[in-house]
């Protein structure tokens, strides 16, 4: 009991100091997503002041081969929150793409 008590507390610490380590929101940039062991602007200023930060249902797709880009016909949608994306879709790190952009979510 004491062991996953522990793990907890360790896994609740580091979540709070990725939080910590988030830059401050700003005008040029009012979304910071993690990267590896940093943060980037995954805003872009694409979204409006007045945006809904949204969660949509679903997960976001794992994505184990990079398609050939011959074969997309529109370039990926750049977002911040699901709330920028279709109902359908969620706003997921793309490793492809090396940003976050709106993905067809799979079901949970």
């Amino acid at each position: 009991m004491l062991r996953i008590v522990t793990v907890a507390l360790l896994v609740f610490v580091a979540l709070k100091d990725a939080e910590a380590r988030t830059p401050p929101v700003s005008d040029s940039c009012r979304a910071w997503c993690p990267r590896g062991e940093g943060f980037y602007c995954c805003d872009r200023g694409i979204g409006t002041i007045g945006d809904q930060f949204e969660q949509h249902d679903g997960k976001c797709p794992d994505r184990p081969i990079c398609p050939e880009s011959e074969y997309v016909r529109f370039g990926p949608k750049v977002c911040a929150h699901d709330g920028q994306c279709k109902l359908h879709e969620k706003c997921c790190n793309d490793a492809c793409l090396n940003h976050h952009t709106c993905l067809i979510a799979d079901p949970e």
